[in-house]
């Protein structure tokens, strides 16, 4: 028995010394099999685009691929809802890690609210355009990666001009309303317009105020009570809706955005005033078609005439997100040449940040709006910072089959913008 005791215990001892000389174990070498260090981080991304909705998941891959601990999930939360349902589940205590807005007074409310982190001292902030800080920014402090550099003008049919013998591109009013007579001498309608939409007055009117005046300037004193939509500089925006009125398609108020764009994309019109979504729009129609940009004519000053560009979303962090330092590590990618030439390839979308490649569908429209950009003629899109709920295009509807006239128009916008600011 003794020996048999003595056996087992010689046994235990050889194991034991076996077991002191093998090399000790590296939990991260070991993380494939086991423990938490072996699970990918997960990141949430909220995104409000339906037409990305496919492709952005496609442009992060790239980055998964690159990083195999990090798994990133993109979803469009409450769909047309979008900004009511993450404002509801902010309030209710969910959180992203990311999510995009896409106005200034949206990005403005959830940095007041404390649901945006500020990312002013972050290196790669210096990688955005100079131009479309001012969109991502509130009290000096920068709030998110600017992800649409998104302009509004008029888009034209360059081989219609050249069939009317339009060697110039029209600055002043005057040099407009001869444009459209040469169009109409080759039977085409110089305008297609969208009225059954009032977004599509909103964003004519909205551009026109863009040129006269600083939109930033404007909200502010609109907002302290020191504003009026009776600002004088504003009867260009009249100026215009009269010239599109004169010189657009049949029955207008039974036209939408869609109508709008076919009959452009048919070649029934010429122009149409309209954001560079309706590049993509007019492009699924004829994708031979050849589109340029230029700044609407709103006076008899040439000078005038600056292209509405602005950066039109942006992705925020929120502070309650969990994973800061992996988010953080996303947007700076984000904000650098290989996420700028995939979001333009996949997703057809111009990155406000330096060096960014040009989306290739529409690309002669795509160089107009850059050289706007490259020569300084550009101004803010004043519809981005006007407050959540304000559509100058209801009134302008009014105006535009002339049930309104301007004062009452005027009256109105001043009544609703004191009603969403109070």
């Amino acid at each position: 028995m003794r020996r048999k005791i003595a056996s087992i215990i010689a046994l235990l001892l050889l194991i034991a010394s076996l077991g002191a000389c093998s090399p000790a174990k590296n939990n991260s070498a070991d993380s494939g099999n086991s423990g938490k260090s072996s699970e990918k981080t997960k990141l949430t991304v909220w995104q409000l685009k339906p037409e990305i909705a496919e492709t952005l998941p496609e442009v992060f891959e790239h980055y998964t691929e690159q990083n195999p601990n990090i798994e990133i999930v993109v979803d469009r939360p409450g769909g047309n809802d979008y900004d009511t349902t993450i404002k509801a589940q902010m309030a209710s205590g969910v959180y992203p890690d990311l999510f995009m807005v896409n106005s200034y007074s949206i990005m403005e409310s959830f940095a007041k609210g404390g649901n945006a982190a500020a990312i002013t001292d972050k290196a790669f902030t210096s990688n955005f355009m100079d131009e479309f800080l001012p969109s991502i920014s509130y009290n000096n402090e920068i709030y998110g990666v600017p992800c649409e550099v998104d302009g509004v003008g008029i888009i034209y049919n360059r081989e219609i001009f050249k069939k009317a013998g339009i060697k110039t591109i029209p600055k002043t009013i005057d040099e407009m309303e001869k444009v459209c007579e040469k169009l109409k001498a080759i039977n085409v309608t110089p305008f297609s317009v969208g009225l059954k939409d009032s977004w599509t007055m909103n964003h004519t009117f909205s551009l026109v105020q863009g040129e006269m005046m600083d939109a930033h300037t404007f909200t502010e004193k609109m907002n302290k009570g020191e504003e009026s939509f009776y600002n004088k500089e504003l009867g260009n925006a009249f100026d215009f809706i009269d010239l599109l009125a004169d010189n657009c398609n049949a029955k207008p108020s039974d036209s939408d955005y869609s109508n709008m764009c076919t009959l452009f994309a048919k070649g029934e019109s010429a122009m149409m005033v309209c954001g560079m979504w309706g590049m993509t729009s007019v492009l699924m129609i004829d994708p031979d078609i050849d589109i340029g940009v230029f700044a609407v004519p709103v006076s008899s000053n040439s000078e005038d005439a600056q292209l509405c560009i602005d950066n039109s979303a942006v992705f925020c962090m929120p502070p309650q997100s969990t994973n800061q330092e992996e988010t953080l590590k996303l947007m700076e990618w984000m904000s650098g040449e290989e996420f700028a030439k995939l979001y333009a390839e996949k997703c057809g979308i111009y990155m406000p940040t330096k060096d960014a490649a040009l989306p290739q569908e529409g690309e002669g429209g795509w160089k107009d709006i850059k050289s706007y950009i490259d020569e300084g003629k550009i101004t803010s899109l004043p519809f981005l910072y006007y407050p959540p709920g304000f559509d100058a295009g209801i009134a302008l509807q009014s105006y535009f089959t002339g049930e309104y006239a301007q004062n009452q128009v005027r009256d109105s916008w001043d009544e609703l913008w004191n009603s969403l600011i109070m």
